[in-house]
């Protein structure tokens, strides 16, 4: 197996050096870039097994370049490349559901220490391998339709999707970096349900809307 494919786009040289420190061991092959341009390129030229992105970019930020990856068919190779966002605790917090329900699977808040970025990184790489693997074959097969109520089943996806992402906005401190990575990963299994759901109905609730008052992916809370 080679080595895992690390792509930081970040202008700040202190994250730079960082990263370098972080993943200079055998095991990785860290790819940096400044600029979110840049980093789209380097996306196409070196197929990174992650992407660690600063929120604030020269001329990105993180809300663009993963609109980009996720949804331009032009990266739908890539669209499904793990992304861990680097912030500000007040940037970030006022748009978290938007961006779990985007794909991004964790954050960081700076300051950050070397062992809780190299920890989170471990764990996104060895999921996306896993999932890659193993994903097709265990998925629980769906329940028949006909004996869901589907009203009863909205209601019950709704409420454990704001309650994961109560915890995720109020509680980032008090979660270690496993939790936060399953937190995440319930909360976006949740907003692809209720899109199906709504896409099956027709809509049922408004465009970008479900019932029950959480914002589908791709609508600014």
């Amino acid at each position: 197996m080679g080595k895992d494919i690390v792509l930081l786009i970040d202008d700040d040289p202190e994250m730079q050096r960082l990263a370098k420190r972080v993943f200079g061991e055998p095991v990785y092959d860290l790819r940096i870039a400044g600029t979110g341009q840049e980093g789209l390129r380097k996306v196409r030229e070196v197929n990174p097994d992650i992407i660690i992105l600063d929120f604030a970019l020269p001329d990105f930020d993180g809300e663009e370049f993963v609109e980009v990856i996720r949804y331009d068919p032009n990266y739908a190779k890539w669209s499904t490349v793990p992304i861990l966002l680097l912030t500000a605790r007040a940037e970030f917090y006022g748009r978290a559901e938007r961006f779990f329900g985007m794909g991004v699977l964790a954050f960081l808040v700076k300051p950050f220490g070397r062992h809780e970025l190299l920890n989170i990184v471990d764990n996104l790489i060895r999921r996306s391998r896993f999932e890659k693997r193993f994903g097709s074959r265990v998925q629980a097969p769906a329940p028949p339709v006909s004996r869901v109520p589907t009203q009863e089943l909205e209601e019950s996806i709704s409420t454990i999707a704001g309650l994961t992402k109560a915890v995720l906005e109020r509680q980032p401190c008090g979660l270690s970096e496993d939790q936060r990575l399953d937190l995440s990963a319930i909360y976006n299994r949740c907003r692809s349900l209720l899109r199906m759901m709504a896409a099956s109905q027709g809509g049922n609730g408004g465009p970008g809307k479900n019932p029950f008052g959480l914002g589908m992916a791709g609508e600014t809370p």
